[in-house]
């Protein structure tokens, strides 16, 4: 199982500091385990893991707005973004022709755009390369469960929050996943 904690942050110069606090609050709720900063250690393309915990998996992301923090036994990708304007140039860059053609007859391509991007940030993500992969090449097929992806064995679900944010969540395809919005303090305030 796959758990997501989300918290609202709108000081964009705290947002370092409030996700550190949310993965604390995030592995303390799922493990019961208490966490250091310098147990975390990073890979080539600067995906983290804990250093004495390597078993114990999670991934985080922030936005102007929100934070997301995923964690769980099995490898995972998380991305969230507001949605808003954006810019061709990065359509045409990372975007193969049946995504490029789905953003522009869409009745919102903000909403397309972003849920296409957040896909494709959380699948590099949860394969450990950030967007270092053939961005282009991937197709992700829509079924009952969110997305799959040429990467056989991965899904991703997606999440709109509050009309603004798209959150997209890669992971094995078997794992259940659990969204649970938090405040900083602890207190959980929605639970999807």
């Amino acid at each position: 199982m796959i758990q997501c904690f989300i918290a609202k942050c709108n000081d964009i110069k705290l947002q370092r500091h409030y996700s550190k606090e949310l993965l604390r609050y995030s592995i303390k709720n799922v493990f019961k385990l208490e966490i250091e900063d310098e147990a975390i250690m990073r890979n080539q393309y600067g995906k983290p893991s804990f250093k004495n915990n390597e078993h114990i998996k999670f991934n985080i992301s922030h936005c102007n707005g929100l934070i997301a923090c995923a964690v769980g036994l099995e490898e995972m990708g998380v991305d969230v973004e507001n949605i808003r304007s954006f810019d061709d140039y990065v359509v045409i860059r990372v975007c193969n022709m049946k995504e490029i053609n789905d953003i522009y007859s869409s009745h919102d391509s903000k909403r397309t755009f972003f849920t296409y991007w957040t896909m494709k940030e959380s699948l590099g993500k949860a394969l450990g390369v950030g967007l270092h992969y053939p961005l282009r090449e991937n197709e992700f097929i829509k079924n009952c469960d969110g997305y799959l992806c040429n990467y056989e064995g991965l899904k991703i679900k997606n999440y709109e929050i509050d009309n603004k944010f798209i959150l997209s969540i890669c992971t094995d395809k078997n794992e259940e996943i659990i969204l649970r919005g938090v405040n900083l303090d602890g207190r959980e305030f929605y639970r999807i």
